[in-house]
Formats: C-alpha cells, structure tokens, sequence
C-alpha cells in the first residue's frame, strides 16, 4: 500500500481509514514540519489504533487517574506505561482503572494529531506492536474514523459527479476528453477512500464497506444515491 509523503496531499481520517480497511499492522510516524519537528508514532494492530506515542503534551496518567500528587504533565508514552504498573502495583487503582486511563490518555494524543497542519509521513510495516505492562484497549472505530475530517467526502460535497472524471467547469476545452487512465485511477482510488497500489482485494473490502453507508435501499432515504452512484462508478472503473 502507497500512502502520501504528507500529511496536506490527504487527511489522517483518510489516512488511517485506508489502514483499518487493509488491516494493517505497523507504525505510521508523524514528523511536524516546524523548527521543533516534533514526532508522533501511531501503532495499529490489524488496523486497530493499540497506542499512541506523541511528543503532544496532555494530560499525565496519574492526573487522568485523580491521583493527587501526579506530576502536571507526562508526554513520555513509556513513563505512562511505568507509572500505571506502579500505581497498580501499590493498589492505588485496579488494573481496569488503569486501562481506561491510559485508553483515555491515547485518545487525547489522537485528538492533538488531528489538529496538525502538515507532518512528513513514514509507515513501517510489521514492527512488533506489543506492549509491556498494563495494556490499554484498542480505539474504536468511533474514535478515529466517525465524523473525522475527510478530504474524499469534502470534494464530493464540492462536486455532484465522479471525482475520475473531468471537471467541465474546471476545464471546458477538455471537455469532450478524459483525463489521463492513470490519473483517474487515482481518483477513482481515492473516491474508495484509498491509494495508488491498493490491491484488488482492498478495493473489493473498500466497496462492500462503502456501500454499506450509502446504499438507497439500505439507507432508506433517497439522499445518498448520488454518493452511491459516485462509489458504484469509481468500482466499476477499477475493477472492469
């Protein structure tokens, strides 16, 4: 799977959708463009968010805990994780207590990385994503996908016709003409909510959970049938 260089070419809600429909397991790191470059990992586990580790500062564990002599501040996901088997074991908290904590602390990190402008982009593949110590609960898909920021949705609301094909507005001397196959692959691609060399597979999964969302019948309401028909289409190209 190709994804962007950069964070502005696309969205993380479009970003880490592509990784969750491919059930990808990995770490996708986040370099700030900025004097400080911060860095941010993101871990997934079959396309699941595990943890996160983030130079993003939020609240400390030991604060999400109401533990009075937490110290203010704890970016350190490593500290995190010491600082939970501690207060687990001094039986400060139970070890459920402990996990929601710590599954609310990744939650806060994944908020600041939804706030970023511009990162550099870098995925590793098959990087042991194991934890030591109390094990925080994987986000849901609520938590990283539903009503994120998505660029595919945000130029379908800009254009009642399928992104592969020409814009006659943008361009009325081409308009008796198709763009490029290769660039309207890329359209078509991204109108599935994915990335140049995505596997036939990946769209075949990307179209069935798609259609699912917007499918008339299945919606019961006539308001999604243009972004059926746009999805329909898209598929069609790709896999005719």
């Amino acid at each position: 799977m190709l994804l962007p260089s950069r964070l502005t070419h696309s969205t993380l809600g479009d970003i880490l959708g592509a990784l969750h429909r491919a059930k990808i397991s990995g770490v996708l790191e986040l370099r700030e463009l900025t004097a400080q470059g911060r860095q941010h990992q993101v871990y997934l586990n079959n396309g699941m968010i595990t943890r996160i580790v983030s130079e993003a500062q939020v609240p400390a564990l030991g604060k999400l805990l109401g533990i009075k002599d937490a110290p203010a501040r704890r970016s350190s996901e490593a500290a995190a994780q010491k600082y939970g088997s501690y207060v687990l074991e001094l039986g400060l908290r139970d070890e459920s207590s402990i996990r929601e904590g710590l599954t609310k602390q990744t939650r806060l990190l994944l908020e600041a990385l939804f706030e970023l402008k511009d990162a550099a982009l870098r995925f590793h593949v098959a990087i042991d994503t194991r934890e030591t110590g109390v094990k925080r609960a994987p986000l849901s898909i609520e938590d990283f996908l539903t009503g994120r920021p998505r660029a595919r949705r945000d130029r379908d609301k800009a254009a009642h016709r399928p992104r592969f094909e020409t814009s006659q507005a943008a361009a009325p001397e081409q308009s008796s003409r198709r763009r490029p196959v290769a660039s309207r692959k890329t359209s078509a691609l991204a109108v599935l909510g994915l990335v140049p060399g995505a596997t036939r597979d990946e769209i075949n999964q990307a179209f069935r959970s798609l259609a699912l969302d917007t499918h008339p019948d299945l919606q019961g309401n006539g308001q999604t049938e243009t972004a059926f028909a746009q999805l329909t289409e898209a598929y069609h190209f790709l896999t005719g």
